[in-house]
């Protein structure tokens, strides 16, 4: 019996960029780092928000996976 394990992955193909807040980085680099920051923070959040929300919805058919990613509503309403 195969059991789904949508979820799992996640956390091995996206890495935790929460971790580095954009304060933080503004007082150790300046403009020019928080620049380079947001160069990672917004492909991997759109990522995150859109691939991420479909491959733990576990959903075999594309139909129903995006559906669920449409539903979460944490790339249009930032």
């Amino acid at each position: 019996m195969r059991k789904r394990r949508s979820g799992i992955y996640l956390p091995i193909i996206f890495a935790q960029y929460h971790q580095h807040p954009l304060p933080i980085i503004y007082l150790a680099f300046g403009d020019e780092g928080v620049a380079k920051a947001m160069l990672y923070y917004i492909p991997n959040g759109l990522l995150v928000y859109s691939l991420g929300v479909y491959m733990a919805s576990g959903h075999s058919n594309l139909r129903q996976g995006i559906k669920a990613v449409l539903r979460t509503p944490l790339i249009y309403r930032r």
